[in-house]
């Protein structure tokens, strides 16, 4: 389907972005650009792009502990571009400099260029929203803030834009698939990642940090005199681990779902019409082995982090009422939870591991 770009009066904008579902969609580049190829006429789902970029199998924190930025797509162990290439596009990240009139200019021309030709921009600050349009010639933007689903103008800037143009050519089904696998045995204990001035921890050592943070009962015995608030950053990471968990999940379902995939060459059909080729993907046991570990996911997201309300396992600092605090038994409770989603965690990457191995030495 074609983007529909539509002018009326001074506006120009965008008709028919999705809207972001962020309630059940927690990684918001990924979602936000989920929504932008969406719009530009790719059929591809929220899940396929974060189990396609590795965002699915990531959990990231800060050395010190969980922190409101570690499950952002852009820092760390970075997942957007990832998610892009899958797509097919190339995904350029424009830097703005509010005080600087050569910063502003860029980014409004080259805003207005994408708008024109039918695709959203990415409008990144601490999370991410869609840029759908623009007011007087770029006077002002319209834009879909990431917690808020109207369309609202817009004559601030975000700290970045992302800026989407399609690739000359698109991965195999086969590239996407090996990428994936690899990203997500490579992320499982990857230890630290430089990246945002931040160094954080990715995979099993993030695991046992935010368990450590979690029992650290000298630690919160010093806060507010033993009386702590909730920690925001662990209530965000822990929501975000709970849903890419469940993307993960329905990510490698649908992997072994259609385990067939076009392939660059043409055969005749029948009636000497052009109609694609197919090959498969996955072997059996290949498939047998993804099967086990999106259920081992789907155990995660249902049976350990979500088994109780995740605001009553990790809850915000705002949803405490005056007088209540964060308790040790709270904390400790969320750490047991932690130890039992990475042991499903382990087994869930041996079975990709033995996925991968057997996709790698096949010559389907």
């Amino acid at each position: 389907m074609k983007p529909k770009v539509i002018r009326e009066g001074n506006k120009v904008w965008i008709e028919g972005v999705e809207p972001h579902r962020w309630i059940e969609r927690c990684n918001s580049i990924v979602n936000c650009l989920t929504g932008a190829v969406r719009a530009v006429g790719e059929d591809l789902t929220y899940e396929y792009l974060m189990g396609a970029s590795g965002a699915a199998f990531r959990v990231q924190v800060n050395p010190g502990g969980p922190c409101p930025c570690a499950p952002h797509a852009n820092l760390g162990y970075r997942c957007t571009d990832r998610a892009a290439w899958a797509a097919g596009y190339n995904l350029e990240w424009i830097n703005i400099n509010k005080d600087d009139p050569d910063s502003v200019k860029k980014a409004r021309d080259t805003t207005i260029k994408s708008v024109d030709r039918g695709c959203p921009v990415l409008w990144s600050s601490e999370e991410c929203g869609l840029l759908i349009g623009y007011v007087n010639g770029g006077e002002k933007m319209l834009c879909r803030g990431y917690w808020d689903e109207k369309i609202t103008e817009h004559t601030d800037w975000p700290w970045e834009i992302g800026i989407l143009t399609k690739k000359e050519t698109t991965p195999t089904r086969r590239e996407v698939l090996l990428s994936s696998l690899e990203t997500a045995v490579e992320m499982s204990d990857f230890g630290r990642c430089k990246a945002a001035k931040v160094d954080f921890l990715v995979g099993f050592p993030a695991y046992r940090k935010w368990i450590q943070f979690l029992l650290d009962d000298d630690h919160w015995q010093t806060v507010n005199e033993g009386k702590p608030k909730p920690d925001h950053g662990n209530a965000w990471c822990y929501e975000n681990l709970a849903g890419s968990r469940a993307a993960a999940a329905k990510y490698l379902r649908a992997i072994v779902a259609v385990r067939s995939s076009a392939i660059d060459r043409t055969s005749l059909g029948a009636e000497g019409d052009e109609s694609p080729d197919y090959k498969l993907l996955l072997t059996d046991e290949a498939a047998s082995h993804l099967t086990k570990a999106a259920e081992l996911y789907q155990r995660m997201d249902k049976e350990v982090l979500n088994k109780q309300c995740i605001l009553t396992v990790a809850p915000y600092p705002w949803t405490m009422k005056e007088g209540e605090y964060w308790t040790r038994q709270q904390r400790h409770a969320e750490a047991a939870l932690l130890k039992q989603a990475m042991a499903l965690e382990k087994k869930a990457v041996r079975e990709i591991e033995q996925a991968l191995a057997l996709v790698k030495a096949s010559d389907l």
